[in-house]
């Protein structure tokens, strides 16, 4: 057994408590609250006693106000076990802790764990998100650093009502499951489907210039059905930044949808699903381009991004020079996207 040192005192004298961490040459198996004798290896003399305060895979830092105020925690919580895991996780911060391992950690089943950690949630001292507990504090930070980052986007991106969680991951270091709870527990924020999310009660705003400019932007877009026109400054009349900007907003609202580099009306893309699907289902799955192309009224400068978009949904599948009506969507499924192609493909038509 090699004694690590005392984290609090320089000099130990005999008789004195304090913290001390060991390292063994082989695992042992210990539980807080286990006592301890401490023996010269080669004349078994006693050196010490204690109490195991926690079992450790790294070198603790003498010295560092942190550790020792985890110490001081575990110490003063040794037999309560509710309040000795909300030590832990106090120590843990942002990370958390997965209840099996907290249940070790704590010396207890996980039933017993699970029954005396319940008091915590309901006061919202402890949160849980699957089988990951956080500490309050925890929470209360990361709930912190979202608010700032939203700030941040809602002034870059003043159109937009959401945002996309997949743009604050470069403000945000932690694991997705205590983001979740962050984002489950804090009333100043709001989630939407799609990983969108914002501050609360935010709203995007148009000046009068860009509701004009959305209204003409998607009534030319519905008129021009499968054929849409190229979206630009220049037909918006817009400069470039709020061009970018009335776009990205009706893209995020569902507005307008993307195909390659062109931008369809929503109600577009629905009738050309519908009738790619209805084209197919009389075919057996087949999808014949040429027939395709004359029933959605387009030419092959824009089907070719629209097959494209939809083989990415899931809806079609490609396979070589031929694309089929994937299973899902030839049998009717409610779920037409998604689906796994190969068996569940049926029929054949040319790019042709």
């Amino acid at each position: 057994v090699a004694a690590e040192g005392a984290p609090e005192l320089e000099a130990p004298e005999p008789g004195d408590t304090f913290p001390v961490q060991l390292r063994l040459e082989e695992a042992v198996t210990v539980a807080p609250g286990d006592r301890l004798l401490v023996r010269d290896a080669a004349s078994m003399q006693l050196l010490g006693g204690g109490v195991v305060l926690a079992a450790t895979d790294g070198r603790l830092k003498r010295f560092k106000d942190r550790v020792l105020g985890d110490l001081r925690s575990r110490r003063e919580t040794l037999g309560d076990p509710r309040r000795l895991a909300e030590a832990v996780l106090g120590a843990a911060g942002t990370r958390g802790q997965r209840a099996d391992e907290l249940a070790r950690e704590v010396g207890v089943t996980l039933e017993t764990l699970r029954d005396q950690l319940e008091p915590s949630l309901q006061d919202g001292d402890v949160h849980l998100h699957g089988e990951l507990y956080v500490a309050a504090e925890a929470v209360q930070q990361v709930a912190d650093e979202l608010v700032t980052a939203l700030k941040h986007e809602h002034r870059a991106r003043p159109l937009m009502d959401w945002v996309e969680l997949t743009r604050l991951r470069s403000a945000l270091s932690h694991a997705e499951p205590v983001i979740q709870v962050a984002l489950a527990a804090d009333k100043r924020l709001e989630t939407a489907a799609g990983g969108r999310v914002r501050r609360r009660g935010h709203k995007g705003r148009l000046t009068p210039e860009l509701e004009a400019a959305r209204d003409r932007l998607l009534a030319d877009l519905r008129a021009a059905g499968p054929k849409p026109p190229d979206v630009s400054p220049e037909t918006t009349g817009l400069s470039v930044k709020d061009h970018d900007a009335l776009v990205a907003m009706l893209r995020d609202g569902g507005e307008l949808v993307g195909m390659g580099a062109l931008l369809f009306h929503r109600e577009a893309v629905d009738q050309l699903r519908e009738k790619l699907i209805a084209h197919g289902r009389a075919r057996d799955g087949a999808i014949v381009i040429p027939e395709l192309r004359d029933e959605l009224g387009t030419t092959r400068k824009y089907l070719i991004p629209i097959l494209e978009a939809f083989d990415a949904e899931g809806l079609t599948a490609r396979h070589g020079d031929q694309r089929v009506l994937r299973g899902a969507a030839l049998r009717g499924d409610d779920a037409t996207g998604g689906a796994d192609a190969g068996a569940d493909d049926a029929g054949a038509g040319t790019d042709g």
